[in-house]
């Protein structure tokens, strides 16, 4: 079954879905075409109808891939990785990159070094298993700004399966049964932050207002100058699971935020 036969499936039961700030259409098909879920899919991708205007750099057809977790055909698909920093190399301002300029791809070693930086960086440590490293899949897209970094696994009962791009993450959340219990759809998403996420307070303390023209019950909030690596975010619930979308930025973590363009490796 397809990622898009699932959504137009789940559509009429999703309770909720909680924007914060960056609302953007997502689309289950990436460079390499439609995205074959794992067998075990732990949140419906969001529909890829929504009709909504995109800031600019968030990328529509991408986002809807991040909660997928790929299947092992789709992982030999893309790998071993390959260094392409003599491919993609950086260069100073001008053109399409005429404030900051093109940081260029960087090695494989870096980006999974770098994409476990970030687990630490965004989940609570007693959630983090000893040999993340290993369970790091590395997804190399024949255009470096939409390859990734995935990883996957279960503490005491709560699964977290985290998406990152060199700009952006999506963290998945099953949590424990007994963690969501009775909850009100909106209430979710703030139990799942604050028991999984570093800055997980401050995320449910988020105010929201709802947005007419989605399907569901809609809010949207954030500070879009914070210094929290979460900045503005997405989220929505298919009333168990949560999936959050952010930045994956940091002030103090670097010179400028990267962008939806920006290679990686």
């Amino acid at each position: 079954m397809s990622a898009r036969t699932r959504a137009s499936q789940v559509a009429a039961v999703l309770p909720a879905v909680v924007a914060l700030l960056w609302l953007a259409p997502v689309w289950a098909v990436d460079d390499a075409g439609d995205v074959a879920p794992a067998p075990e899919q732990w949140i419906a991708p969001l529909p890829d109808d929504m009709d909504r205007a995109l800031r600019e750099d968030w990328v529509e057809e991408w986002m809807g891939t991040w909660v997928v977790w790929p299947s092992e055909d789709d992982v030999r698909a893309r790998g071993p990785a390959r260094d392409r920093r003599a491919e993609f190399p950086a260069e100073g301002p001008g053109g399409d990159y005429a404030v900051y300029g093109n940081p260029g791809a960087v090695s494989p070693d870096e980006a999974r070094a770098d994409a476990a930086a970030w687990v630490h960086r965004i989940l609570r440590p007693e959630l983090i298993p000893e040999d993340l490293d290993a369970r790091l899949v590395l997804l190399q897209e024949q255009d470096p700004s939409r390859s990734s970094v995935r990883c996957r696994f279960e503490t005491n009962g709560t699964g977290v399966q985290v998406t990152q791009l060199r700009w952006a993450l999506c963290v998945v959340v099953r949590p424990d049964p007994a963690l969501v219990e009775g909850l009100a759809v909106e209430a979710i998403g703030p139990a799942v932050f604050r028991a999984v996420l570093t800055r997980g307070d401050t995320m449910a303390a988020a105010r929201g207002k709802a947005v007419p023209d989605l399907p569901y019950a809609t809010w949207e909030s954030g500070d879009p100058l914070s210094n929290a690596w979460w900045g503005s975010f997405l989220w929505y619930t298919d009333g168990r699971s949560v999936a959050v979308y952010a930045r994956r930025w940091e002030a103090g973590v670097g010179p400028v935020p990267a962008r939806a363009g920006d290679p990686w490796f």
